[in-house]
């Protein structure tokens, strides 16, 4: 059964990013990428070149696609309704779940996807950076038997711990994972249909490190020396969370392609 995954990819340089998300998301040959933009972002930061393949939603035909990702943005300081392309976004996505496509957002499309479920933001005056402990919640997603992993974040926003629990209680989402450190980070909704992860298990290591000599270049007095990793010596750790976290959605996939076509219900 070959997957056609759409790829929404609203990164500055958003041609930096396309590895991260072939590596993740499209390392079996039975995997296809569809690259996906928006046609009120202006991608000022990338190369035109890079944007060739890219169609907007109105451009493809949302059926033909078995799941769809949505990827960050720097915008998580903004309200929702703040940002520009906001009325595009929550047309995809409603697109999206009327034709029963599961979504995973990754980081503000975390966020994103999680505003959906009922969850509200909470923003931070410094960022959440590093590589943090976590521990999982109803599914196993740590690729580890005591479902205890580690995973990259890099973000100035989170979910209000008491809007999830208010929302987990209303059954409107289901927790995956949380962080002592860093608050609950993947969440669920209970079709599955929804999935939010505001980590960073795309990226390699290096792209951390990469991001804390930037900002600190920058000057930035916001960004703090990493948590739980050594920029000048990065070292990956959490390949097996991310390698679970991709093998369930694509199960989730293929039993929403089946539901589709059975009228059946996805099931955790």
């Amino acid at each position: 059964m070959t997957l056609t995954i759409g790829m929404l990819n609203i990164m500055p340089k958003a041609h930096e990013y396309v590895p991260y998300l072939l590596d993740t998301f499209c390392s079996k040959p039975d995997v296809h990428p569809r690259w996906l933009k928006l046609a009120t972002h202006g991608y000022s930061s990338t190369p035109k070149s890079h944007m060739e393949p890219y169609r907007t939603w109105q451009q493809v035909r949302p059926e033909q696609l078995d799941g769809l990702v949505l990827t960050g943005a720097p915008v998580e300081h903004l309200p929702y309704d703040h940002v520009r392309y906001w009325p595009e976004l929550t047309t995809i996505l409603d697109s999206a779940a009327a034709h029963g496509i599961p979504v995973m957002g990754i980081c503000w499309g975390g966020m994103v996807v999680a505003h959906r479920m009922g969850i509200a933001p909470e923003f931070y005056q410094t960022k959440c950076f590093g590589v943090f402990p976590a521990a999982s919640h109803t599914v196993n997603v740590s690729g580890n038997p005591d479902g205890t992993f580690v995973c990259a974040q890099s973000r100035f926003a989170g979910l209000d711990r008491r809007s999830t629990e208010k929302a987990v209680s209303n059954g409107t989402a289901t927790l995956i994972a949380d962080s002592t450190d860093c608050g609950p980070f993947i969440v669920e909704s209970p079709d599955r249909l929804l999935l939010g992860h505001l980590g960073h298990m795309e990226y390699p290591a290096e792209r951390i490190a990469m991001e804390y000599h930037r900002d600190l270049s920058a000057g930035r007095t916001d960004v703090d020396k990493p948590v739980g990793m050594d920029p000048d010596n990065p070292r990956m750790e959490w390949l097996s969370h991310r390698h679970a976290v991709v093998d369930r959605w694509m199960e989730t996939i293929r039993l929403a392609r089946q539901t589709r076509r059975s009228g059946t219900e996805v099931t955790q």
